[in-house]
């Protein structure tokens, strides 16, 4: 849908409009480049987009809108979800959480202030590459390791009293990162009182010590109480956001696009059946590009440990590879899998406490299907969203 026609100038009567167009577009791009790192920063950039595309629309001449069935989907998931909050036991909790359904504008912005391919292709390689930051990052985080892990812990010690375990891991005192047992120690005598925040798999933990209650000693080692310290290297990777499991969503959706333009650009190379020679360079350069973005993209995903996330991506794998219609193609993905699954059942162990989780997962499910299944109204609309709050 293009917003303005490409002969306008800036100098005649419609430079407004023109130029809103060209801001929302900015807007999309910045979004893009924010979403891989930081939802607040993404949906500020979206509201913005957002707003100038409409104030486009009024100002301007108006392009002819076609309704297709991606629209026909996306209005009954508005309307579906519209009622259940309406419907929900709780419905000022849900009304109120209806923003968050809002973001499906996030695809009329996109379609709205892109004008052509090249605009389309831009968005798209705007978000591959400012993805790529962290999840060079994240295996490069891992091998540096992070905060104070700590071992030999003392059970009448100053950490042993406070509820830590052999293998937690001391990331914050105050609110500023440690890096060493050094660190550790002259962060607590910088004040009476000081909040430490550690680490145990699947969760982050917090407690008060002062310096008062070190215990004697003239290492550091003996003044925490423990036998000994390392850097951590084992958690679940959460990129540049607050939670791992937003990470491995976002991963997940980049990768199944990154996916889906490599196999494209094989099959339309494939198809084409260029000459040696050097135009042939760019197509194989590209999906080479292609293949290393999805590669890392997926090192990153198997460290976040999340095991819906990489079922979907594997999923979306599949579906793309079927279509094209390669049996050997997909062949290949499946036995690739295999490793892939061994690797990321290897890092899940590393990064869960699976008796908690599982049992707590277990009874997740339990409680979801009785409550789904108890009335006609819940398998219907649901409780609405967030209702669970007020009765849990």
């Amino acid at each position: 849908m293009a917003l303005a026609p490409k002969t306008e100038d800036a100098e005649t009567p419609n430079a407004l409009p023109l130029w809103l167009g060209r801001l929302s577009f900015a807007s999309l791009i910045a979004m893009a480049a924010a979403a891989p790192h930081s939802i607040a920063v993404s949906q500020t950039f979206w509201l913005l987009g957002i707003t100038l595309l409409a104030a486009r629309l009024a100002v301007g001449p108006r392009p002819r809108l076609r309704f297709s069935a991606i629209d026909g989907v996306l209005i009954a998931f508005v309307a579906w979800s519209v009622l259940s909050a309406a419907l929900s036991y709780e419905p000022a909790i849900s009304l109120d959480k209806l923003r968050s359904v809002g973001l499906f504008l996030v695809f009329y912005l996109a379609r709205g202030a892109i004008a052509s391919p090249r605009g389309a292709r831009l968005v798209l390689y705007v978000l591959i590459i400012s993805c790529m930051v962290n999840v060079i990052w994240t295996p490069l985080e891992r091998i540096i390791g992070r905060g104070v892990e700590v071992h030999g812990i003392i059970t009448e010690g100053p950490l042993g009293r406070n509820g830590m375990l052999d293998g937690d891991t001391i990331l914050r005192v105050n609110g500023s990162r440690v890096g060493s047992a050094e660190e550790l120690i002259a962060a607590l005598q910088e004040s009476p009182s000081a909040e430490i925040v550690y680490h145990r798999p699947d969760a982050d933990k917090r407690f008060q010590i002062s310096a008062a209650d070190l215990a004697p000693g003239a290492s550091p080692v003996e003044r925490l109480g423990i036998g000994s310290w390392q850097p951590n290297r084992v958690w679940r990777a959460k990129g540049f956001y607050g939670h791992f499991t937003t990470y491995s969503e976002v991963l997940q959706l980049i990768a199944s696009l990154v996916l889906g333009l490599g196999l494209a650009g094989a099959a339309a190379w494939k198809s084409s059946r260029p000459r040696a020679d050097v135009t042939s360079i760019s197509p194989t350069l590209r999906i080479a590009v292609f293949a290393g973005a999805f590669l890392l993209i997926s090192v990153a995903l198997l460290l976040s440990g999340t095991r819906a996330s990489q079922l979907g991506l594997l999923v979306s794998g599949i579906v793309m590879v079927a279509t094209l219609g390669s049996r050997k193609m997909l062949i290949a993905m499946l036995l690739a899998a295999i490793p892939v699954a061994a690797a990321g059942y290897f890092a899940l162990q590393q990064t869960r406490q699976q008796d908690e989780t599982n049992e707590y997962r277990i009874t997740m499910w339990r409680d979801g299907a009785r409550l789904a299944t108890e009335s006609s109204r819940h398998m219907l609309v649901g409780v609405g969203m967030d209702s669970i709050k007020e009765r849990w």
